[in-house]
């Protein structure tokens, strides 16, 4: 299961004849140089070429493990944001949520949603989703259409 499987979109989301690809391929994780990128199915950029200095430029900001921590009132009901399966849209509800020495607990049902600002070190939001059905890891994504910042 993933982003193309959740919204519907046939040609994407695998590697396989027929899809449209974007990859990035590396020469190691240890050095994670960038060799070759597909954009659309189509080469982009030649090898040993890199875009790094730009990305540089554009992350001004720090995260720690502490500011991905989501206090809770273990009394109160939380704020969740419900993902509506096959659409863009997401829906506002009040639940109860898990919880651990004051802290929320991703679990089955719920997860956490950051986002990170990441131009003016400005602060981040961390949240609950419902509905992502992903329970272990985490993925990110600069594509949010009205900041560009990362979730």
């Amino acid at each position: 299961y993933n982003a193309a499987t959740a919204h519907r979109l046939d040609n994407v989301g695998a590697l396989t004849d027929g899809y449209v690809a974007d990859l990035v391929i590396i020469d190691s994780l240890d050095d994670f140089n960038i060799k070759k990128v597909m954009i659309s199915g189509q080469w982009y950029v030649e090898p040993e070429t890199t875009v790094l200095p730009l990305a540089n430029q554009s992350l001004n900001f720090t995260l720690t493990v502490d500011d991905l921590k989501l206090p809770i009132n273990d009394k109160k009901p939380a704020h969740v944001i419900e993902i509506m399966p096959h659409h863009i849209t997401t829906t506002h509800l009040v639940e109860d949520v898990p919880s651990q020495e004051g802290l929320f607990v991703a679990d089955k049902t719920y997860a956490k949603i950051v986002v990170a600002e990441r131009y003016h070190n400005l602060g981040h939001g961390v949240g609950i989703i419902k509905g992502f059905q992903m329970t272990d890891g985490a993925i990110a994504s600069t594509i949010a259409h009205d900041s560009h910042n990362i979730i």
